[in-house]
Protein backbone atom coordinates (compact mmCIF):
# COMPACT_ATOMS: atom_id res chain seq x y z
CA UNK A 1 0.00 0.00 0.00
CA UNK A 2 3.11 2.61 0.05
CA UNK A 3 3.41 5.77 2.62
CA UNK A 4 0.10 7.17 3.44
CA UNK A 5 1.19 9.91 5.39
CA UNK A 6 1.26 13.92 5.96
CA UNK A 7 3.02 16.21 8.85
CA UNK A 8 5.64 18.95 9.23
CA UNK A 9 9.44 18.73 9.60
CA UNK A 10 10.95 21.57 11.44
CA UNK A 11 15.24 22.36 11.79
CA UNK A 12 14.89 22.55 15.62
CA UNK A 13 14.02 20.41 18.43
CA UNK A 14 12.79 23.29 20.44
CA UNK A 15 15.28 21.85 23.27
CA UNK A 16 12.01 19.31 23.67
CA UNK A 17 9.73 22.29 25.03
CA UNK A 18 6.60 22.08 23.40
CA UNK A 19 5.25 25.57 24.33
CA UNK A 20 8.61 27.10 22.40
CA UNK A 21 6.71 24.55 19.58
CA UNK A 22 3.31 26.47 19.95
CA UNK A 23 4.92 29.74 20.19
CA UNK A 24 6.63 29.10 16.77
CA UNK A 25 4.01 28.15 15.06
CA UNK A 26 1.23 30.06 16.99
CA UNK A 27 -0.60 26.67 17.76
CA UNK A 28 -2.17 25.58 20.95
CA UNK A 29 -1.13 21.98 22.00
CA UNK A 30 -3.23 20.25 24.23
CA UNK A 31 -1.15 16.64 24.94
CA UNK A 32 -3.23 13.67 25.21
CA UNK A 33 -0.59 10.91 25.76
CA UNK A 34 2.14 9.76 24.82
CA UNK A 35 2.81 7.20 22.11
CA UNK A 36 5.71 5.23 20.30
CA UNK A 37 7.14 6.59 16.47
CA UNK A 38 5.46 3.32 15.17
CA UNK A 39 2.32 4.71 15.90
CA UNK A 40 3.29 8.38 15.23
CA UNK A 41 4.48 7.03 11.99
CA UNK A 42 1.47 5.60 10.57
CA UNK A 43 -0.83 6.21 7.89
CA UNK A 44 -3.61 8.08 7.52
CA UNK A 45 -4.45 10.33 11.10
CA UNK A 46 -7.70 11.90 12.13
CA UNK A 47 -8.30 15.49 11.48
CA UNK A 48 -7.16 17.66 14.95
CA UNK A 49 -4.15 15.65 16.06
CA UNK A 50 -0.60 15.81 16.10
CA UNK A 51 1.44 13.43 16.86
CA UNK A 52 5.19 15.16 17.48
CA UNK A 53 8.85 14.06 18.11
CA UNK A 54 11.89 15.84 19.17
CA UNK A 55 13.95 14.43 17.25
CA UNK A 56 17.89 14.83 17.86
CA UNK A 57 17.99 18.28 16.17
CA UNK A 58 15.00 18.76 14.70
CA UNK A 59 11.10 18.10 15.45
CA UNK A 60 9.07 15.83 13.02
CA UNK A 61 5.04 16.05 13.47
CA UNK A 62 2.68 13.83 11.49
CA UNK A 63 -1.10 14.86 11.22
CA UNK A 64 -4.10 13.97 8.74
CA UNK A 65 -3.84 15.21 5.06
CA UNK A 66 -6.49 17.64 5.39
CA UNK A 67 -4.09 19.97 8.04
CA UNK A 68 -1.04 20.27 5.56
CA UNK A 69 -2.06 22.70 3.49
CA UNK A 70 -3.56 24.86 6.50
CA UNK A 71 -0.90 24.20 9.37
CA UNK A 72 1.49 27.16 8.36
CA UNK A 73 5.23 26.69 8.69
CA UNK A 74 7.73 27.75 11.19
CA UNK A 75 8.58 31.57 11.57
CA UNK A 76 12.13 30.76 12.72
CA UNK A 77 13.64 27.68 11.44
CA UNK A 78 13.54 25.69 7.98
CA UNK A 79 10.89 24.33 7.36
CA UNK A 80 8.46 21.68 5.23
CA UNK A 81 4.82 20.93 5.89
CA UNK A 82 3.55 18.03 3.30
CA UNK A 83 0.98 15.63 2.63
CA UNK A 84 1.91 12.21 0.56
CA UNK A 85 -0.18 9.54 -0.84
CA UNK A 86 1.09 6.34 -2.47
CA UNK A 87 -2.88 5.27 -2.73
CA UNK A 88 -4.05 8.15 -4.59
CA UNK A 89 -0.65 8.86 -6.45
CA UNK A 90 -0.87 12.55 -4.94
CA UNK A 91 1.46 14.47 -3.60
CA UNK A 92 2.13 18.09 -2.09
CA UNK A 93 4.82 19.81 -0.22
CA UNK A 94 5.22 23.56 1.09
CA UNK A 95 8.64 24.63 2.15
CA UNK A 96 10.29 27.61 3.45
CA UNK A 97 13.52 28.87 4.68
CA UNK A 98 13.94 32.27 5.99
CA UNK A 99 17.35 32.47 6.40
CA UNK A 100 18.70 31.51 2.95
CA UNK A 101 15.60 33.09 0.96
CA UNK A 102 13.73 29.87 -0.32
CA UNK A 103 10.21 29.19 -1.17
CA UNK A 104 8.85 26.13 -2.80
CA UNK A 105 5.67 24.62 -2.92
CA UNK A 106 4.25 21.57 -5.44
CA UNK A 107 1.24 19.40 -6.01
CA UNK A 108 1.15 16.67 -8.01
CA UNK A 109 -1.11 14.17 -8.80
CA UNK A 110 -1.21 11.11 -11.05
CA UNK A 111 1.95 12.17 -12.17
CA UNK A 112 0.63 15.60 -13.58
CA UNK A 113 2.36 18.87 -11.50
CA UNK A 114 -1.14 21.13 -10.68
CA UNK A 115 0.81 23.56 -9.36
CA UNK A 116 4.41 25.02 -8.66
CA UNK A 117 5.14 28.33 -7.15
CA UNK A 118 9.01 29.53 -5.81
CA UNK A 119 12.10 28.59 -7.23
CA UNK A 120 13.35 25.14 -7.99
CA UNK A 121 15.54 23.92 -4.85
CA UNK A 122 18.96 22.41 -5.02
CA UNK A 123 17.91 18.83 -4.29
CA UNK A 124 15.31 18.92 -7.29
CA UNK A 125 18.15 17.83 -9.47
CA UNK A 126 18.44 14.91 -7.96
CA UNK A 127 14.77 14.69 -6.81
CA UNK A 128 12.59 16.07 -9.98
CA UNK A 129 9.25 14.64 -8.85
CA UNK A 130 7.66 15.62 -5.36
CA UNK A 131 7.25 12.62 -3.91
CA UNK A 132 11.20 11.91 -4.12
CA UNK A 133 11.58 15.88 -3.20
CA UNK A 134 9.21 15.32 -0.15
CA UNK A 135 11.32 12.53 1.91
CA UNK A 136 14.89 14.07 0.06
CA UNK A 137 13.57 17.27 2.26
CA UNK A 138 12.81 15.34 5.19
CA UNK A 139 15.94 14.40 6.02
CA UNK A 140 17.28 17.78 5.22
CA UNK A 141 15.30 19.73 7.69
CA UNK A 142 15.33 17.19 10.32
CA UNK A 143 19.62 16.79 9.38
CA UNK A 144 18.67 13.40 10.32
CA UNK A 145 17.69 10.06 7.97
CA UNK A 146 13.84 9.72 9.65
CA UNK A 147 13.93 5.88 8.81
CA UNK A 148 16.56 5.39 11.17
CA UNK A 149 14.71 7.07 13.85
CA UNK A 150 14.10 3.58 16.71
CA UNK A 151 10.18 2.32 16.36
CA UNK A 152 10.07 2.63 20.04
CA UNK A 153 10.96 6.26 20.10
CA UNK A 154 8.51 8.41 22.61
CA UNK A 155 6.85 10.49 21.01
CA UNK A 156 3.12 12.96 21.79
CA UNK A 157 -0.24 12.98 20.94
CA UNK A 158 -1.78 16.34 21.00
CA UNK A 159 -4.92 18.08 20.17
CA UNK A 160 -4.94 21.05 18.24
CA UNK A 161 -6.38 23.99 20.22
CA UNK A 162 -6.72 27.63 20.03
CA UNK A 163 -3.56 29.54 20.12
CA UNK A 164 -2.45 31.47 23.43
CA UNK A 165 1.09 32.45 23.98
CA UNK A 166 2.58 30.47 26.87
CA UNK A 167 6.09 30.58 28.78
CA UNK A 168 8.44 27.85 28.58
CA UNK A 169 7.81 26.03 32.04
CA UNK A 170 7.15 22.07 31.05
CA UNK A 171 3.50 20.58 32.22
CA UNK A 172 4.70 18.25 34.50
CA UNK A 173 3.77 15.40 31.73
CA UNK A 174 6.18 16.89 29.48
CA UNK A 175 8.81 17.02 32.20
CA UNK A 176 8.37 13.32 33.28
CA UNK A 177 8.25 12.44 29.43
CA UNK A 178 11.76 14.17 28.56
CA UNK A 179 13.66 13.17 31.80
CA UNK A 180 13.02 9.39 31.20
CA UNK A 181 14.11 10.15 27.60
CA UNK A 182 16.97 11.51 29.12
CA UNK A 183 17.85 9.13 31.11
CA UNK A 184 17.37 6.06 28.58
CA UNK A 185 19.81 8.28 26.25
CA UNK A 186 22.58 7.95 28.91
CA UNK A 187 21.73 4.49 29.40
CA UNK A 188 22.41 3.44 25.41
CA UNK A 189 25.14 5.09 25.25
CA UNK A 190 19.34 32.00 12.34
CA UNK A 191 16.47 33.21 13.64
CA UNK A 192 13.64 35.58 12.32
CA UNK A 193 10.06 36.64 13.16
CA UNK A 194 9.29 37.75 10.04
CA UNK A 195 5.59 36.46 8.53
CA UNK A 196 5.75 35.78 4.98
CA UNK A 197 2.63 37.18 3.92
CA UNK A 198 3.17 36.73 -0.15
CA UNK A 199 2.94 32.96 0.68
CA UNK A 200 -0.72 33.76 2.98
CA UNK A 201 -1.55 35.52 0.13
CA UNK A 202 -1.50 32.81 -2.07
CA UNK A 203 -2.58 30.30 0.16
CA UNK A 204 -5.90 32.60 0.36
CA UNK A 205 -6.45 32.83 -3.18
CA UNK A 206 -5.72 29.04 -3.64
CA UNK A 207 -8.64 28.18 -1.16
CA UNK A 208 -10.60 30.55 -3.34
CA UNK A 209 -10.40 28.32 -6.50
CA UNK A 210 -13.49 28.23 -8.66
CA UNK A 211 -16.07 25.21 -8.51
CA UNK A 212 -15.27 23.43 -11.72
CA UNK A 213 -11.27 23.35 -10.16
CA UNK A 214 -10.32 20.48 -8.07
CA UNK A 215 -9.07 21.51 -4.49
CA UNK A 216 -5.80 19.80 -3.61
CA UNK A 217 -7.08 17.58 -0.69
CA UNK A 218 -9.83 16.05 -3.34
CA UNK A 219 -7.13 14.47 -4.89
CA UNK A 220 -6.61 12.31 -1.67
CA UNK A 221 -10.23 10.83 -2.26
Amino acid sequence: MGFNIAGMVINSNYDQDIHKLENDLYTGLEIIRECSFDEASSNWKDDGLLYIHFAQKGTKIFFSHEMAMDRGLSQNHESMSYAYSATAMAFYLSYNNIAQDQYREIMESEGTRNMSQGNALPLETDNPTADGLIFALIDKVLEQNWHEIEMEAKCLVCKAVPFKRRDTELDPLMDEIINRGKSSQNKKSKSSRTVNSEISIEKNQRRNLTSNQKRWWQFWK
